[in-house]
């Protein structure tokens, strides 16, 4: 099976983004879940459906597209177009709808075990130098100041405009 559809559909989705979730941010996601999937599983082979979430895990994401359910809907044509059969593709936009950080915030949300890769490499990459780059980038992106004492961290975490060190809380 050829992904070089699914890599394209990305860079394009996400070539002008600057808020931290650009196609770089995908190609990075993409080679953590296959380093982590190949330390647990060393005789079983990468699968497709964990490289095609990888790489378009945020290009249904509000934060990077402006019509996020048109991207879903060409997602499930370009998946058919690939060849990934009925299940592979209802796996694939199960991982890619319920992923995030806050759609898991009132339930844990069960995904496929590629998927489960997917979001802990996901959440890797909001870690270390690049995920503090990426916070101010977004910031930025949004006319966020990089820091306001007088906005409070929300200890619920639920989604707010506020600095970007306040996602590190």
């Amino acid at each position: 099976m050829d992904l070089t559809i699914v890599k394209n559909y990305a860079q394009k989705m996400m070539e002008n983004d600057t808020s931290g979730h650009d196609f770089y941010h995908a190609q990075r996601v993409a080679q953590t879940a296959q380093n982590l999937w190949q330390q647990d599983f060393p005789h079983q082979p990468v699968s497709n459906t964990l490289i095609a979430a990888s790489y378009l895990h945020d290009t249904i994401d509000e934060k990077v597209v402006a019509h996020p359910k048109n991207s879903l809907q060409t997602i499930q044509q370009l998946l058919v177009t690939v060849g990934f059969n009925n299940n592979e593709q209802k796996q694939i936009i199960q991982t890619i709808t319920q992923l995030s950080f806050s759609k898991n915030l009132q339930q844990q949300q069960q995904l496929p075990l590629f998927g489960q890769y997917v979001q802990d490499a996901d959440r890797l990459d909001a870690l270390g130098a690049i995920g503090i780059a990426r916070a101010f980038a977004y910031g930025g992106s949004h006319y966020q100041p990089i820091y306001d004492p007088s906005c409070s961290i929300k200890a619920d975490h639920t989604p707010a405009i506020s600095p970007p060190p306040n996602h590190y809380h």
